[in-house]
C-alpha cells in the first residue's frame, strides 16, 4: 500500500466500504470519537481508495461516521493506492490489533478469507495471523441454519453451544432446543446431549422398506420431547425448561425424585 496524495474531501464524495471489516460499528464507539472530534479536531487522516464517482474508505470508518453525526462537511485523507484482494488483508492487519471482532465478523472474514485464498485454509490462516482451526472453527458458522448463526452472532448462545444445536435436523425441535438454550442459557455439553437425544429417539426410516430414504432423510414419529432430569421420563420440550445447579443440589434431586436414588448420568450436564 502507498499514499498517493493527501487531501480534504466532502463527505458527499465519500462511501462506506464495500467490503468492511466490521459488520457493525456500536453507536456508542461512533459518539466517543464524535466528541473527541468536537473537542480536539481530527489528528489522524481517514485512509481512502479511488472509486468511479469518488472515493471509498479503506480505514476510518469509525472516523466518518462520528464527522458525519456532528454534521462536518470534509474530513483530511489520504488517498492509498491498493490493488485486487489487497484492501482485505491490509484492513484485517489493521483493525486485528485495535478492535475485538464480534463472532458475526468472525465466520465472515474466516470464510472470506478461505474463498480468497481459493479454499486453501493453511494459507487463510498464515495472512489471517491465526491458528488454522480457529479459521475453520468460525467458517464452519457459515453453513450453520439462520436461526442458529443469528443466536451466535447476538451471543445469545455461545460457538460451542450453537455447533451443536445447528446440527439437530427437525427444524420445530432445533427451533425449540435454541428458545430454551436462549432463555435459559446452555453449556456445550447440555446442547450436544440434546443433539443426541434427537439423534438416537424417534426416527425411523423414511423409505417404506425400513431402509432409509435416498437421500438418506430420516423422519420424526412424534413431536419432540426430553427427558425431565426429575420424572425420567419424556415430557413435551415446550414444558421443558433448563436450570443449573451445583453438584450437591443434583445429588439432592437424585435422591428425592418419585423413582428414589437413580445413577441416571445426565443429571451432571445440569452444572
Amino acid at each position: 500500500m502507498r499514499v498517493l496524495r493527501q487531501e480534504v474531501v466532502l463527505l458527499s464524495g465519500i462511501r462506506e466500504p464495500s467490503d468492511p471489516i466490521r459488520m457493525s460499528i456500536p453507536e456508542e464507539k461512533v459518539r466517543e470519537i464524535a466528541g473527541s472530534l468536537l473537542a480536539q479536531g481530527q489528528f489522524v487522516p481517514i485512509q481512502l481508495v479511488e472509486v468511479e464517482g469518488g472515493y471509498e474508505i479503506h480505514d476510518g470508518q469509525c472516523r466518518f461516521l462520528a464527522a458525519r453525526m456532528i454534521g462536518m462537511k470534509r474530513l483530511r485523507a489520504d488517498v492509498v493506492d491498493l490493488q485486487g484482494d489487497e484492501p482485505f488483508w491490509v484492513r484485517w492487519a489493521v483493525n486485528e490489533k485495535r478492535i475485538e471482532h464480534s463472532p458475526r465478523d468472525k465466520a465472515s472474514h474466516a470464510a472470506r478469507a478461505i474463498q480468497l485464498c481459493s479454499g486453501d485454509v493453511e494459507a487463510a490462516a498464515m495472512k489471517l495471523g491465526r491458528p488454522k482451526d480457529w479459521v475453520e472453527k468460525w467458517a464452519d458458522v457459515e453453513s450453520w441454519p439462520e436461526d442458529v448463526k443469528r443466536a451466535v452472532y447476538n451471543e445469545e448462545v455461545s460457538w460451542a453451544a450453537g455447533r451443536w444445536i445447528g446440527r439437530i435436523g427437525d427444524e420445530a425441535e432445533r427451533r425449540t432446543a435454541l428458545r430454551t438454550a436462549i432463555r435459559d442459557g446452555c453449556s456445550e455439553a447440555l446442547a450436544r446431549w440434546w443433539y443426541e437425544q434427537w439423534a438416537a429417539k424417534g426416527m425411523i426410516p423414511s423409505a417404506p422398506t425400513g431402509q432409509p430414504g435416498v437421500d438418506g432423510s430420516r423422519a420424526l414419529v412424534r413431536e419432540p420431547t426430553w427427558v425431565c432430569y426429575y420424572h425420567l421420563d419424556e415430557r413435551p420440550s415446550l414444558s421443558m425448561r433448563t436450570v443449573k445447579m451445583c453438584d450437591e443440589a443434583c445429588s439432592i434431586t437424585a435422591a428425592n425424585r418419585p423413582e428414589g436414588v437413580s445413577n441416571d448420568p445426565n443429571i451432571g450436564l445440569l452444572g
